[in-house]
C-alpha cells in the first residue's frame, strides 16, 4: 500500500477511481525529459542560457505543488483543482525568494515562475482567479496536509531536487502554514501578492531590448515544454483516451524533446 498521500488527480469512472499522486506526476515528468540537452529545444535554448534545463526542472516540480490545498476533497467523486497555478506560483515564488539571494539564478527563476503560472493560461485566468476566490481553499487545509506534502517531495530528493533545496522548501512551506493558521496570509494577500509578481515578468516579456527578447525565448519555450511533459504525464499516469491535442503533444515531444541528430547522411559526406 503507498504511504503517499498528496493526490494531483483523482476522478471516479464509473465503478473504478482513477487517481494520481503529485510524486507520481512530477517524477513522470521528468522522466519525459531525459533527453532534453541533446534535444532540439534544448540545444537552442542552452546557447541563450546555460541554466535553460534547470529553468525546467524547477517549473516540472512546482507547476502543480499548489494542489496540496485542495486536499480536503478527497473521498469525493471528483476534486477540482482550478487555480491552483497560482497557489503555486506563490509558493514557488516564495522559495526562488531564497535561491535568488544567488545573481546568477534569476533568470532560470523566473523563466519557470512565469510557466509555472501560465501552464494553464489557456483556460481563462480570471475565472480561476474568480473560482479561487470563491472557493477559498486556505479556509479548509488542514496543518497535517503541509506535512503530508513534505513527507511526499522528499521521495523526489536527489532525483528532482537536490537535499539543500528540500532544506529551503521546507523552511518556506513551515512559513507559509505558520502564516495561513495565524491569519497573516489568506486568499487574497496570495492573489495581489500573485499579480504583482506576474506583473514584473510581462514587463519583461513585452519589452523590446536584448535582455527581454532573450528572456522572451527563454519562458515561453520552458512554458511550452511544461505543457508538453504536464500534459503527457497525465494522460500516462491517468491512461487518459489519446485526443487531438495529445497527438499533437506527441508530435511536438518526438520532433523537441527527443534527441536531436544533425549528423549528415552518409551520402552526402562521400
Amino acid at each position: 500500500m503507498s504511504n503517499k498521500k498528496i493526490l494531483s488527480y483523482c476522478e471516479r469512472r464509473g465503478l473504478d477511481i482513477v487517481s494520481e499522486y503529485l510524486v507520481d506526476h512530477i517524477v513522470t515528468c521528468s522522466e519525459f525529459l531525459g533527453e532534453l540537452k541533446s534535444s532540439k529545444i534544448g540545444r537552442f535554448c542552452t546557447s541563450l542560457h546555460e541554466d535553460f534545463s534547470e529553468a525546467i526542472r524547477l517549473s516540472v516540480f512546482f507547476h502543480d505543488i499548489g494542489k496540496v490545498f485542495y486536499q480536503y476533497g478527497r473521498g469525493k467523486r471528483y476534486i477540482a483543482f482550478t487555480g491552483h497555478e497560482i497557489l503555486s506560483f506563490f509558493m514557488f515564488k516564495e522559495f526562488a525568494k531564497k535561491l535568488k539571494e544567488n545573481p546568477e539564478i534569476d533568470i532560470t527563476a523566473d523563466t519557470a515562475l512565469f510557466s509555472v503560472f501560465f501552464h494553464h493560461h489557456a483556460m481563462g485566468i480570471k475565472r480561476r482567479v474568480n473560482n479561487i476566490k470563491n472557493l477559498d481553499p486556505l479556509k479548509k487545509i488542514s496543518y497535517n496536509v503541509f506535512q503530508d506534502l513534505l513527507s511526499d517531495l522528499s521521495l523526489t530528493v536527489d532525483r528532482c531536487i537536490s537535499s539543500d533545496e528540500f532544506k529551503i522548501l521546507s523552511s518556506v512551506i513551515n512559513e507559509i502554514s505558520e502564516k495561513i493558521f495565524n491569519g497573516s496570509i489568506n486568499i487574497n494577500y496570495i492573489i495581489r501578492d500573485s499579480e504583482g509578481g506576474i506583473c514584473q515578468l510581462w514587463e519583461k516579456i513585452t519589452s523590446n531590448d536584448e535582455n527581454s527578447i532573450r528572456f522572451k525565448k527563454l519562458a515561453y519555450s520552458v512554458l511550452s515544454v511544461l505543457v508538453c511533459v504536464d500534459n503527457l504525464s497525465a494522460q500516462k499516469l491517468r491512461k487518459s483516451t489519446t485526443t487531438g491535442f495529445t497527438k499533437i503533444l506527441e508530435e511536438f515531444y518526438n520532433d523537441y524533446l527527443k534527441t536531436w541528430d544533425i549528423s549528415l547522411p552518409t551520402s552526402l559526406l562521400t
